[in-house]
């Protein structure tokens, strides 16, 4: 590969990252995902080895450092056995400063137009000659009496001063002012998702046992893994949270395992740690929109619910579409094996109101 062909392959593996990194930011996904893992690995490596440009050599020392990071957060992850850990503050830091070095390696061939006297001197169209230099006028039409101010008076229009530049020039700038927009906005989107995900539920540890929460979900909420759930629960006295909805109900959240599923993970997390490469992509979950819903015809009757449904989901559905108390819809969800209480309804539509997104849907289930 020559050097023009390597500075090319530099910047699209930093192109890719960024990408990477935006669609990541602007998703709903709540883990660090393989695309996003695969990206940052190709950039180090593919710095690792290999020529390398004089432009880009900023560039490749901002690498290196994220690669320092990079390799010290992998080794933090897989020994946590934790697989929704997300990178700490260095490692996104470290990506900064690459897209920084980036946008000042960008190559830039030098600008050199022909004077307009050698392209008069070739024949070239007026007009032409002001597609050319970029003359125009309001309306976006060629400027024809610049071209010949400029022919009479050279550096009437393009001298010092004068705040001319080559149309290829006007565009590169402008592409570093969006590409520095975009990297801005990116950084704004991130550090509120960070920021959101890091948050830990107001919520107690009892006070989610109590409501009957799923072990993986207050795992989610209070930013434990599920093994410490189990632990914290046994050092407390609480009763062991269940690791899925019973059968009782018609379909599990997303977070939710089959209870041997769920012990094997605990298990292998505290005698094998997962790391990164345990990961597997989430599916965002559908909009929490589609859980507001027309009231039944009759509200006191309670009409069933459309279709497979979590505990929580069918709480709130009857909360929606019925008038129904607190103690009706613990009666109306609830099963002789496994009844549901007052307390569980209640705590239910107040973590709902306060946190939407807190809620365990069906929808990614793919029912």
């Amino acid at each position: 590969m020559d050097i023009s062909g390597r500075r090319t392959l530099l910047f699209a593996v930093v192109d890719q990252a960024q990408e990477a990194r935006q669609a990541w930011s602007e998703s709903d996904v709540e883990h660090f995902t393989r695309a996003l893992e695969e990206s940052f690995d190709e950039l180090v490596e593919t710095f690792s080895s290999g020529d390398l440009p004089a432009d880009c050599r900023g560039m490749a020392g901002a690498v290196t450092e994220l690669g320092r990071e990079w390799s010290r957060w992998k080794d933090v992850a897989e020994s946590s056995g934790d697989p929704n850990l997300l990178p700490d503050l260095p490692v996104w830091k470290a990506l900064d400063t690459v897209q920084e070095m980036r946008r000042q390696a960008t190559p830039r061939d030098p600008v050199k137009l022909e004077s307009i006297e050698e392209l008069t001197r070739q024949k070239v169209p007026d007009r032409q000659i002001a597609l050319i230099y970029g003359f125009d006028q309001d309306d976006g039409s060629p400027a024809l009496a610049m071209v010949r101010e400029e022919r009479e008076e050279p550096g009437m229009h393009t001298g010092e001063g004068t705040g001319w530049l080559p149309p290829v020039e006007r565009e590169r700038q402008e592409e570093t002012r969006r590409r520095a927009e975009i990297a801005e906005r990116v950084r704004a989107r991130e550090e509120a998702k960070l920021e959101q995900l890091a948050r830990v539920a107001p919520e107690s540890l009892s006070e989610l046992v109590e409501e009957g929460v799923t072990a993986p979900q207050i795992a989610r909420m209070l930013k434990i893994d599920v093994a410490e759930v189990y632990a914290r629960c046994e050092a407390e006295g609480l009763s062991a949270p269940p690791a899925s909805y019973p059968s009782g109900h018609a379909m599990r959240g997303v977070h939710d395992k089959d209870p041997s599923e769920a012990e094997e993970r605990i298990l292998d997390a505290m005698s094998k740690p997962k790391g990164i490469e345990a990961m597997e992509p989430i599916e965002p979950m559908e909009p929490l929109e589609a859980m507001t819903m027309e009231p039944a015809e009759d509200a006191g009757e309670g009409a069933e619910p459309p279709g497979p449904m979590t505990l929580e989901e069918e709480i709130i559905y009857y909360s929606n579409t019925t008038d129904w108390s607190a103690q009706e819809i613990a009666e109306a969800v609830g099963t002789e094996d496994v009844p549901v209480t007052r307390q569980k309804v209640t705590g239910v539509l107040k973590r709902y109101g306060e946190r939407p997104e807190a809620l365990e849907t069906a929808a990614a289930e793919g029912s």
